[in-house]
């Protein structure tokens, strides 16, 4: 099994590249909007998308947070906690926390 990189980790906690019907839908709409294709194509790329809008919905997922691979963290996963750390740090002490 490859493991994930952290910009694709990054994009599966924003929530893209999760639901592959929004994806194909996207997909096909930018096909759709080129020059050269034929009619016969755009006909055939406006029936594959009723196609995909007749799917099922996709089950809906828990708002869980990402399972912990056991792979270290990245300088860029690294210097966000750090920052967060900073900026909590920050608050606290314009509060009057010690």
């Amino acid at each position: 099994m490859t493991e994930k990189t952290a910009s694709e980790l990054a994009a599966e906690r924003l929530g893209y590249g999760i639901d592959p019907r929004t994806e194909v839908l996207g997909d096909l709409e930018d096909l759709l909007s080129r020059d050269e294709w034929s009619d016969d194509d755009r006909e055939a790329a406006r029936a594959t998308i009723d196609r995909a809008k007749m799917l099922p919905a996709p089950d809906v997922k828990d708002d869980a947070p990402p399972a912990e691979t056991g792979r270290r963290k990245t300088a860029s996963e690294l210097a966000a906690d750090r920052l967060n750390g900073q900026r909590e740090s920050a608050r606290r002490s314009s509060r009057g926390w010690r």
